[in-house]
């Protein structure tokens, strides 16, 4: 939902990889944009790792019915969701469907706090596409999250619709991103290789001048797990909270992160398995997480004490979690919630 006027919402499928502003009140589309890979390599296990060509291109409905040519499964390149750390698992041609060599895994698009820019995450590329809501969510900027990768791939126009961006190598894929409240910061985890959570500097007014500016990482956070998994900032944006996911049926826990210096303040162990996505109570003085986000071992809602970031207790709730938002009473809440957040 855009945070400026809570008026208009994205909608973001990682199997079609396309990704669709919506009108609230009308649910019509305002802009459709549909996230195409071209590998340098036809293979799978190196269609990624060796470049290739990402195309965005906007889709229009049929002029006579007003809809899409993507109903149903139609457009899939998958056959079933890449899930949470899933991303690997397209290299390893565990993933089937239609088209997986063309997938790029953008399955999830916030906004800027103040609703200025869009960012879709773009999970097998490692990076972000910013877009433009004030020229028809254009596609301006592509920021490269891995650690050893240029901070930005210039995005290239076409024609009117279409745009490229030219990758020579992604060292590693990506999984959530967020705005810092304040909206001085962007941050992506790159996961599976790199196991790091990567920062964007975002002051800038023009997102083709954002800069990495650190990466946080820990000793422990090698091979696949432990890794940062999700993520929401304090009120004041002053804390970054992770979420820390080890393999079920081991306990996750929260990693606490000064943001005036990316270094890790603390760490809150053993939670409960498959901790997942955290949300932050309006008054800033809890934050809630579920666990069991694969819901396959025991679930609960866990809720830390934000002033002295200790767990104080476990809503019980059985059945299994994935996700979880506090419902915004108010506009001014809007750049605390999932608007801004994955």
């Amino acid at each position: 939902m855009n945070p400026k006027d809570a008026q208009s919402y994205f909608v973001t499928d990682g199997q079609k990889d396309i990704a669709a502003c919506f009108d609230r009140t009308t649910s019509k589309v305002k802009a459709a944009l549909r996230f195409d890979w071209k590998p340098n390599v036809p293979d799978l296990r190196d269609a990624w790792i060796k470049g290739g060509t990402l195309t965005i291109k906007k889709i229009y409905p049929d002029p006579k019915t007003g809809k899409y040519d993507y109903m149903g499964t139609k457009g899939n390149k998958i056959d079933w969701e890449m899930v949470p750390m899933g991303e690997l698992f397209v290299e390893e041609g565990s993933l089937p469907g239609d088209d997986p060599l063309s997938l790029t895994g953008a399955d999830g698009t916030i906004w800027h706090p103040e609703g200025r820019w869009a960012a879709t995450v773009v999970r097998l590329c490692g990076g972000i596409a910013i877009l433009d809501p004030e020229n028809n969510f254009d596609p301006v900027a592509f920021l490269q999250f891995n650690k050893d990768s240029k901070d930005q791939y210039p995005v290239q126009k076409v024609d009117k619709d279409t745009w490229k961006v030219v990758f020579d190598k992604i060292h590693s894929p990506g999984h959530e991103i967020g705005f810092s409240p304040d909206g001085k910061f962007l941050v992506m985890m790159n996961n599976l290789r790199e196991n790091n959570c990567s920062v964007f500097s975002t002051v800038d007014p023009d997102p083709r001048n954002w800069r990495k500016v650190a990466h946080v990482e820990d000793p422990l956070w090698r091979g696949k797990y432990p890794n940062p998994f999700h993520m929401v900032f304090s009120l004041d944006s002053s804390k970054l909270y992770l979420t820390i996911l080890h393999p079920s049926p081991a306990f996750s826990g929260i990693m606490v992160v000064d943001t005036k210096t990316w270094t890790i303040a603390k760490e809150i162990q053993g939670i409960g398995p498959d901790l997942q996505t955290p949300a932050l109570t309006y008054d800033g003085k809890y934050l809630i997480t579920p666990f069991s986000g694969f819901q396959r071992q025991q679930s609960g809602i866990s809720v830390i004490d934000t002033s002295t970031d200790t767990l104080i207790g476990i809503l019980p709730s059985n059945g299994g979690h994935h996700d979880c938002v506090i419902i915004p009473t108010k506009l001014e809440h809007m750049k605390h919630t999932r608007s801004c957040t994955l």
